[in-house]
């Protein structure tokens, strides 16, 4: 599964069906929902099943909640890669983006996470109007 949801969604909790594909509920509402969308791709996936997930630099770096989702990916050994990607990817944006890769498969032997940072890699291509 190869996924790019909306960066920073706000979200509310209210008549949410299907509470148990979140194993870290956020709070109730107004917080960014990127990783309830990954939780909820990783819930959807088969015992052996594989995704990439295109998502802003925040979902690294934030606390709280989101703090305790990543370390219970970590945990049970799905997160397999985290991949930073450059700014302005995204046209109309600056924003940094990262890719996570999420691996079911073999999950339980996983210790590690690989990190690769693809910043410096290419080159900006401006083209005529």
């Amino acid at each position: 599964m190869i996924a790019n949801p909306p960066f920073s969604q706000n979200y509310s909790r209210n008549g949410m069906k299907f509470p148990e594909r979140f194993h870290t509920f956020m709070p109730e509402s107004g917080k960014k929902a990127d990783l309830m969308f990954v939780q909820h791709m990783v819930a959807s996936l088969k015992s052996d099943g594989k995704m990439a997930v295109v998502m802003r630099h925040g979902v690294l770096f934030r606390g709280g909640d989101e703090k305790e989702c990543r370390k219970k990916f970590v945990k049970e050994g799905v997160l397999e890669a985290v991949v930073g990607l450059p700014p302005g990817l995204f046209y109309g944006t600056g924003i940094p983006a990262c890719l996570l890769v999420i691996n079911k498969d073999g999950a339980q032997r996983r210790n590690s996470v690989l990190f690769r940072r693809l910043c410096l890699i290419g080159r900006l291509q401006t083209w005529p109007n």
